[in-house]
């Protein structure tokens, strides 16, 4: 089992519930998607928008540290992944009710990530 943490990157941002200014690490951010012109990061069902970055741009800042771009609207922090239904491509976190998404093309890669990770249940 692989075990790593992203580097701390403290990231201001605005709660979508409060409105308020916020500053959250990255660690703990499970996912990432794109809403209108917003980037939201969620961490459980915690949310915060962004107006800058978009999706591929923190793919590509933070892919070696296990951020995927699983479909067109979901960077995914995979080292968060609790389970992965490969029939469906839906990837489960601890604390979130909400499943994110995997594109059929990138199933079987996502698949071979979190068995290397070795945190998530594949089912």
């Amino acid at each position: 089992m692989i075990i790593l943490k992203l580097r701390v990157y403290n990231i201001p941002t605005i709660s979508v519930s409060t409105n308020e200014l916020v500053s959250i690490n990255l660690n703990d951010i499970e996912r990432f998607e794109k809403e209108g012109r917003y980037t939201i990061a969620s961490i459980g069902d915690d949310r915060f928008k962004f107006h800058f970055f978009d999706l591929e741009t923190i793919e590509s800042l933070f892919l070696d540290e296990g951020l995927w771009l699983t479909d067109r609207s979901n960077v995914v922090n995979l080292h968060k992944v609790v389970q992965y239904d490969k029939k469906y491509g839906n990837l489960y976190f601890a604390d979130s009710t909400r499943p994110a998404s995997v594109a059929k093309i990138n199933f079987k890669l996502v698949e071979q990530e979190l068995t290397k990770i070795g945190l998530a249940k594949v089912i």
